[in-house]
């Protein structure tokens, strides 16, 4: 299963994973984003973060937590994008 998952790190870790993607609140957050589909079209950018995340925390971020992180992000691109577009 972990080979055909991608997946190195310790076993109790991955359980912990799957259950916080079977949060409600996760689901929620995926949904506020634009459901599976705008996850998905951004999964490179997600990854990004997510990798960025662990680089300074030293752990992997609560699927929630990336999720709002990845909304902020994306917020700000889109703010600055229209500061540019002509009025």
């Amino acid at each position: 299963m972990r080979d055909v998952l991608h997946y190195s790190d310790r076993v109790e870790l991955l359980s912990m994973y799957l259950c916080f993607l079977m949060n409600g609140l996760v689901k929620k957050a995926i949904d506020a984003l634009g459901g599976a589909a705008w996850v998905l079209q951004h999964r490179d950018e997600i990854r990004k973060l997510a990798q960025k995340y662990h680089e300074d925390h030293g752990q992997w971020p609560h699927p929630q937590e990336l999720l709002q992180v990845t909304k902020r992000q994306f917020g700000r691109k889109k703010r600055a994008v229209e500061a540019l577009a002509p009025r």
